[in-house]
Formats: structure tokens, C-alpha cells, sequence
């Protein structure tokens, strides 16, 4: 009976360790394809990142693509939050042609903060238009923070959250 406990407690303890590791480094993915867009420029992304824990790097994978545009440049520009490290290349060109229609751009970024950070693609073809993208990379503890707010009702029954202020009056 003490060995088959022990087998069981151990066989737990795996599966924990496998399930946080599978939290810690899951796939994330996104795409506008086949989605409606704003008018502007006719590109389209995809992409993927992975879930990674504070100091690690995550794989980010982005494809940029087109079928309404023949012929041009393809001019990206990259920027991250300030949290992000890693971000070079950050201004690419593309040529497109008949044969050449999708364009990859591997990332490779860390952190040291937790949260959700951000990489802003901003895309454009001169004369066709501009378009702008941002592709999330979850960096440690990304759950959301609550705040514990003071909320009041007004005399109409509406809430309204009550935060402290401070008023400086200055005479010139």
C-alpha cells in the first residue's frame, strides 16, 4: 500500500511539473488573414511567439503577406516596448514580385519584467498605403493586475470609480 502511494505521489508530482512547464512555454498565435480590415495597405500577418519565463527568449516568428500587390517595396519598421530586448534589424525592405509574396521575420526577445509586451510592425509600399500590426510576447506572469478602486454611485445610480487628486493653482 506504501508503494503504490508512493508511485502515485510521484506520478503527481510529474504531471504538475509537466503542466507548468507546457504553461510557461506555450505556442501564441495570430493572424489578420481572412479577417476584415480597415482600408490601407493590403498586407496581412501572421504570427507566433512563445510563452516564455522572465529572462528567456522567445521565438517570434511574423510573416508578412500580400496577393493584391504585384510589384514594389516593402518597407518595415519595427519597434518594442521599452521591456523588450533583443529588437535589431528593426527597419527591413522586401521586394515584391509574382514569385515573392510572403515575407518572414524571425525575433528573438527577452525581458526581465512580466507582462505582456509588444512589438509594432508598421508596413508600407509607396503609392499603395500604409498599415500598422502589434504582436504580443507574454513574458512571465501575465495575469491582470486588479486594483482595488473606491467605487460610488452618483444620485442617477451610476458607478463612477473615485481616485485621489491633488489641484495646484499658479499665478503668473
Amino acid at each position: 500500500m506504501k508503494i503504490i502511494l508512493a508511485l502515485l505521489f510521484v506520478v503527481i508530482q510529474a504531471i504538475a511539473v509537466d503542466s507548468n512547464s507546457s504553461e510557461t512555454s506555450r505556442l501564441i498565435n495570430g493572424t489578420s488573414m481572412g479577417k476584415y480590415l480597415k482600408p490601407g495597405l493590403a498586407i496581412e500577418i501572421a504570427y507566433t511567439s512563445t510563452r516564455v519565463v522572465l529572462g528567456e527568449s522567445s521565438d517570434v516568428n511574423i510573416t508578412l503577406s500580400t496577393s493584391a500587390i504585384e510589384s514594389g517595396t516593402l518597407k518595415v519598421q519595427m519597434t518594442a516596448d521599452k521591456a523588450l530586448n533583443g529588437l535589431s534589424g528593426a527597419n527591413l525592405e522586401f521586394s515584391i514580385s509574382e514569385d515573392e509574396k510572403s515575407f518572414p521575420i524571425q525575433l528573438q526577445l527577452s525581458s526581465g519584467i512580466d507582462g505582456i509586451h509588444y512589438v509594432n510592425v508598421f508596413a508600407e509600399v509607396e503609392g499603395r498605403g500604409t498599415r500598422a500590426f502589434a504582436v504580443p510576447v507574454y513574458v512571465g506572469d501575465t495575469q491582470n493586475k486588479t486594483f482595488n478602486k473606491m467605487i460610488q454611485k452618483t444620485e442617477q445610480g451610476d458607478n463612477i470609480s473615485v481616485s485621489s487628486a491633488q489641484e495646484e493653482i499658479i499665478d503668473n
